[in-house]
């Protein structure tokens, strides 16, 4: 199940697992005007109280600050969990959404641990045991990148080629990141309807996380979501109506991100 937000015909997704879907948000009051309302995730009661029904929140920008707002009173007293967020861009500097995309969430996430790959390692060159400490020491996961051929990029990959290793990640003593929760937080730049098989596309974009997956359930990682953004190609750049456009559904989809993020901290 997932909800859903339409800017200029272009859609975004956020889709959670099954296990959450007894939210620790239950109800906070807000303004209605503030909200969309999709299918079964959100309604409204007699008093006008906003309640969460369902896997996923779509909503106009602006509403993952009441949605974290809900979290943080539900969880009041308690510390937050460590996240470390992993940007598998080959080239930030030369991305559009993604940059965007972590820029919000470092303001919005200041505790968090931001490891940057392509800074650290142009080279390909991964410090695994400085990697490795960083995966231990977090509670919560984020893989955030592109989607490059139907794929994690290179460096990413490389990346869990180099820490995800027998020993440490699984096998019959590797246990560290057992329990520990991954978010895949990735873009496209190709329109929804690549992604969507009913659309004529050879696979759904969750398709494409197969692999992603697999490797969670090897390693005793719990693969708790995903938020997919697509409509954000680089060549749209020299467009500045396209460019605009863009970074408006970059702001959308890390406030999705924050708000997956925010029903995980409980």
């Amino acid at each position: 199940m997932l909800g859903k937000t339409d800017l200029d015909g272009q859609v975004s997704e956020i889709r959670l697992t099954e296990k959450f879907i007894d939210t620790k948000i239950k109800e906070a009051e807000f303004e209605k005007s503030n909200f969309l309302l999709v299918g079964p995730y959100l309604n409204w009661n007699a008093a006008g109280i906003i309640i969460a029904l369902g896997y996923g929140v779509s909503c106009h920008a602006g509403v993952y600050g009441a949605v974290i707002s809900v979290a943080r009173t539900a969880q009041k007293g308690s510390s937050m969990k460590p996240i470390l967020i992993v940007s598998g861009h080959t080239d930030l500097q030369d991305s559009v959404a993604n940059k965007a995309i972590l820029s919000d969430l470092k303001k919005a996430l200041p505790d968090a641990e931001f490891d940057y790959l392509d800074s650290l390692y142009p080279d390909f060159q991964i410090d695994v045991a400085a990697e490795q400490a960083k995966l231990v020491h977090a509670d919560i996961i984020v893989l955030q990148f592109p989607l490059f051929w139907y794929a994690m990029p290179s460096l990413l990959c490389r990346w869990m080629e180099e820490t995800f290793v027998h020993g440490f990640a699984h096998g019959s003593k590797g246990k560290a990141l057992q329990g520990k929760k991954l978010v895949a937080s990735f873009t496209a730049g190709a329109p929804a309807f690549c992604y969507n098989r009913q659309e004529g596309a050879a696979f759904d974009v969750e398709d494409y996380l197969a692999p992603l997956k697999s490797s969670c359930a090897l390693c005793g990682l719990e693969f708790v979501g995903f938020v997919f953004t697509p409509g954000v190609s680089y060549a749209d750049r020299t467009v500045p109506e396209k460019l605009a456009n863009m970074k408006a559904l970059a702001a959308q989809h890390a406030e999705r991100l924050i708000a997956l993020i925010a029903t995980l901290q409980s």
